[in-house]
């Protein structure tokens, strides 16, 4: 009798007690997923080549030379090139990890003293620039961009930033003292996706100065793992 029951039911309502339950469908992808990007600067890409990288247009403007002063040609240069180009040295867990810094610079000549290595002013919008900015490699690409400057800078920063990947994904506005205990406000902001983060933060290691770290995903992970193991006992607290 209940087979008849379930029978009788499955022919008033249409449907059959042998039919296959019906297919799930697929998870939509998450509206906050996000394709990764390999940010750049000034077309110097992360995950760029070292070979690509010098061979981009040089960014910079030759300085002038004066009566006593000459000043050759803006071109790239690593710490490799010109060991006496300081500006260009990779320290602690970047040592350790064989980075390779690099960025563009000319040879400054005094009177009749040895020519000097200067780090090359990169424009900043139409009217301002830096000299702190620096190109890291590690096994022959670029993993890591860093821009310093004056905090003057920022707006011109966010601005271009803003107007070339859009929104910040995360900010954090709060504030920050100096020595004398006086209060100035204080940003950073984060463009991130999977295999890459862009990190704006100002003021950043003085109160009149700003930094923008554009890094891989992959290069920090390294980086980090060097250090730990220099420094094992971080991981203590």
């Amino acid at each position: 009798m209940k087979v008849i029951r379930l029978v009788l039911l499955a022919v008033v309502f249409g449907t059959s007690i042998n039919a296959a339950p019906a297919p799930k469908k697929k998870a939509a992808p998450s509206p906050h997923a996000k394709a990764e990007v390999m940010y750049d600067f000034k077309r110097a890409r992360l995950g760029m080549s070292l070979e690509e990288w010098r061979a981009l247009p040089v960014p910079a403007q030759d300085p002038p030379s004066f009566s006593m002063i000459k000043n050759g040609p803006v071109r790239p240069i690593c710490g490799t090139d010109a060991p006496d180009a300081y500006q260009f040295s990779a320290y602690g867990a970047e040592r350790s990890a064989g980075v390779l810094v690099c960025g563009y610079a000319y040879q400054e000549t005094i009177g009749s003293s040895s020519p000097s290595w200067d780090a090359a002013t990169i424009p900043i919008g139409k009217e301002h620039g830096t000299n702190e900015v620096r190109y890291k490699f590690l096994d022959g690409r670029l993993f890591e961009i860093s821009v310093g400057g004056s905090t003057y800078l920022l707006s011109y920063i966010v601005d271009g930033l803003t107007a070339k990947w859009g929104q910040p994904d995360r900010t954090i506005n709060d504030t920050t003292q100096n020595k004398a205990g006086a209060t100035f406000p204080h940003t950073e902001q984060y463009w991130e996706n999977p295999a890459a983060t862009i990190h704006l933060e100002s003021p950043y290691t003085r109160i009149d100065n700003l930094n923008v770290t554009y890094l891989t995903t992959a290069g920090a992970a390294r980086l980090n793992a060097v250090e730990k193991a220099l420094n094992p006992d971080t991981d203590k607290m």
